[in-house]
């Protein structure tokens, strides 16, 4: 098997993840979204950022699936010419660490606005109800906000410095 075709499946797949990890959470955002519509007064579009972080993961699988080569190409570098090439290990281990990067961004940015769009409904429904009071930062919020931080983190670096990892590892393997 080809380089190009190989990295072509990982992407789809990367892709199919995407889209089955969204239709998953897919109807605990359009509750809240529905539960905002219909409590809060005056809400604003902000509210909605869950739900517009959940289609845009969705998106992103779709572009995964309908345009892998451009993803080899542009973002892994794997040249046109190289389709006729063997499959090497060292190309194997870029597309894998730069999909899971990929994964791990998407799923930090979409968990990242979901906690944020959640403090801030929080908040806003203690305002409401307690005469303009808000509600303490809670510890779970923190916890979810680095926790997200991390992944968003972790995941650029895998995808951007997939190269450069690879070669780390060959040389610690010796």
């Amino acid at each position: 098997m080809e380089s190009k075709t190989l990295s072509n499946l990982i992407i789809r797949l990367t892709g199919l993840c995407l889209i089955v990890a969204t239709l998953q959470v897919l109807p605990i955002r359009l509750s809240h979204a529905i539960a905002i519509a219909t409590q809060i007064e005056h809400h604003s579009l902000a509210e909605y950022i869950p739900l517009v972080g959940a289609l845009i993961v969705a998106l992103v699988g779709l572009a995964l699936i309908r345009f892998p080569a451009v993803v080899a190409s542009k973002v892994l570098g794997i040249a046109p010419a190289d389709d006729q090439t063997a499959l090497s290990g060292d190309t194997l281990e870029r597309v894998a660490l730069s999909v899971l990067g990929a994964y791990l961004f998407v799923n930090g940015t979409a968990d990242l606005s979901y906690t944020l769009c959640k403090v801030f409904l929080y908040n806003h429904l203690d305002r409401q109800m307690q005469f303009g009071e808000a509600t303490r930062f809670m510890s779970a919020d923190v916890g979810f906000i680095s926790s997200a931080a991390v992944q968003i983190v972790a995941g650029s670096f895998l995808s951007l410095r997939s190269r450069g990892l690879v070669a780390f590892l060959r040389s610690m393997r010796g």
